[in-house]
């Protein structure tokens, strides 16, 4: 005898009449309600704290803001202060030049031989420390 091939025997599966059973549903009543949502599942609790949460977030960036805005201002401030007392140490050493510059001896001397006084070794003494 010949061997049947598969293809045969799929040929005669698919050729043989097919049997549909219907299945029976039971009368329990069936509820055809909408799905609940994910915010419907969600308690009022963890709404609350989800809330809560942001508005903290929110509070906190505008502080974070509000001190950054303060720093940088304090920093001008500092800057400017800074600016000023430079100006015045300048002055400062201008001065300091000054006061050596004309407390040199020829100088004083210079000055008093214009206003017309003398020198009198007698009244002159030396102080050391």
């Amino acid at each position: 005898m010949a061997e049947q091939r598969s293809f045969d025997v799929i040929e005669q599966a698919v050729n043989e009449p097919v049997e549909l059973s219907v299945i029976e549903t039971s009368t329990e009543n069936v509820d055809f309600s909408q799905p609940i949502s994910r915010l419907e599942r969600i308690t009022k609790i963890e709404k609350l704290l989800v809330a809560t949460l942001i508005v903290f977030f929110v509070i906190l960036s505008a502080l974070t803001v509000q001190i950054s805005n303060r720093v940088s201002q304090y920093e001008n401030e500092i800057s400017s202060i800074e600016s000023k007392n430079s100006g015045i140490k300048q002055s400062v050493t201008e001065l300091e030049q000054e006061k050596t510059e004309l407390s040199r001896v020829d100088k004083l001397n210079e000055i008093a031989k214009q206003a017309g006084l003398t020198k009198h070794e007698d009244n002159i003494r030396n102080v050391t420390d």
